[in-house]
């Protein structure tokens, strides 16, 4: 039997802090399968494009099947690999205190798995292996078309989608050889989203951890793995979001994501 060695190369785009939680990356064992996982590889590669993958917002899983469907699928072929990856969900701690923002359960956000396409229909992607993970498709997952390489040579940046609210902010690769770096692979800036920048005024004495955002004691907080937006009661002050950066506050102020505070001297 023949063992294939392969390098994967995942990276999230981000704005905030980086999370983690860990996932499963399963290969076939089988030559019979490995020749239909790899279909799709080429000999080798000197990459040209910045993006190399593409994106589509997952609307629905059928574990029975192994079935994923999302909308308009265009660019995608049976043999390629895909990500799978849920990107918010988590449930945080919203009472104003010194805890607000940590996370009470992650909910499967930042689960994510490897797989490939064995068989297409419509806008339904059969997956060759099952399903590992649990997803919750209300929160943000996606299918990602991940390239394979046998060998690759970067020579220009290669990056990813931005981040829109449902897809983008990830680049993977996958590599059976060597790869080459000549150039970055490079996602600052791409993941999830400040906050709105605008001026406000505000006076001394701004301390509570979030303010409604009709108010002007605190600037807006950053975006995270939190399950939905926030609503507008917490979406401004310096407690943070899980992940998300927490804006400054009108005493003291410091780490607003993307939004200065000005005060009334």
């Amino acid at each position: 039997m023949k063992f294939l060695l392969t390098l994967v190369i995942l990276l999230f785009g981000t704005q905030c802090n980086l999370y983690a939680q860990s996932g499963k990356i399963e290969f076939a064992k089988s030559e019979t399968c490995l020749k239909e996982l790899y279909i799709q590889t080429d000999t080798s590669k000197n990459t040209t494009n910045t993006i190399v993958n593409l994106y589509l917002p997952v609307i629905n899983i059928d574990y029975c099947t192994n079935t994923v469907s999302v909308v308009n699928l265009s660019g995608y072929n049976i043999g390629d690999r895909i990500l799978l990856i849920q990107m918010k969900g988590a449930e945080i701690n919203l009472t104003n205190t010194e805890n607000f923002g940590n996370i009470i359960n992650y909910q499967n956000a930042g689960n994510y798995e490897f797989n490939s396409i064995s068989e297409i229909n419509g806008n339904d992607i059969v997956l060759l292996n099952r399903i590992l993970n649990e997803y919750d498709v209300e929160f943000s997952v996606q299918i990602i078309k991940v390239p394979i390489y046998e060998n690759l040579t970067v020579n220009n940046t290669i990056s990813c989608e931005f981040w829109n609210g449902s897809i983008g902010g990830v680049c993977a690769i996958e590599v059976v050889g060597s790869i080459i770096l000549n150039e970055d692979i490079n996602v600052s800036g791409k993941g999830f989203r400040g906050a709105q920048t605008e001026n406000q005024y505000s006076a001394y004495g701004s301390i509570s951890y979030f303010y409604h955002l009709s108010e002007s004691q605190g600037a807006r907080k950053g975006e995270g793995i939190f399950k939905a937006e926030l609503d507008s009661q917490y979406e401004c002050g310096k407690g943070s979001t899980a992940n998300g950066g927490g804006g400054g506050n009108g005493h003291n102020r410091g780490g607003g994501v993307a939004l200065i505070i000005q005060m009334a001297g």
